[in-house]
């Protein structure tokens, strides 16, 4: 009775992770359209600041960053959406879990933006560091695809 008891346990077990998966799935953005790395190099402005130029955002994945040099410390990094009726960039990162900062070289990551979400079709890669030592080199892309942690203000 007991081996009954426990295989029909494990069969609703199995069938209620099938019906769930397929939901967890679909919430991920499955198409990674404007992925293609692009080089961009930060040398911080007297303000500290510095922007790529816009690229077309076509999803609503991650953006994609990976930087080769970093200055001490790293540097903050946000993505900005182009509203076409005011001719202005919005900062649109998501900054539920505090501002994203870099501070690694060689691993991509992800920066978790709310461009496409907006209505905003154009974004671009901007970053913060107050008094840089050294220019930042890498690659970004708006549109992600492959599996990388997202940013935080912690890594």
């Amino acid at each position: 009775m007991l081996k009954k008891y426990f295989g029909i346990l494990c069969l609703t077990f199995v069938l209620a992770l099938t019906a769930i998966a397929p939901a967890s799935a679909a919430s991920e953005p499955q198409s990674r359209k404007n992925s293609t790395n692009t080089k961009f190099v930060f040398d911080f402005d007297i303000l500290g600041k510095a922007n790529t130029l816009g690229r077309p955002k076509q999803d609503a994945s991650g953006t994609y960053v990976m930087a080769y040099t970093m200055c001490g410390g790293g540097f903050d990094v946000y993505v900005d959406g182009y509203d076409a009726t005011t001719g202005r960039w919005v900062d649109c990162t998501d900054k539920a879990k505090g501002q994203p900062h870099l501070r690694t070289v060689n691993q991509g990551r992800l920066i978790s933006q709310w461009v496409y979400e907006r209505g905003y079709r154009t974004a671009r890669l901007g970053g913060h560091r107050w008094l840089s030592d050294s220019p930042v080199t890498g690659v970004w892309s708006p549109d992600s695809s492959g599996n990388y942690p997202y940013l935080t203000p912690n890594t």
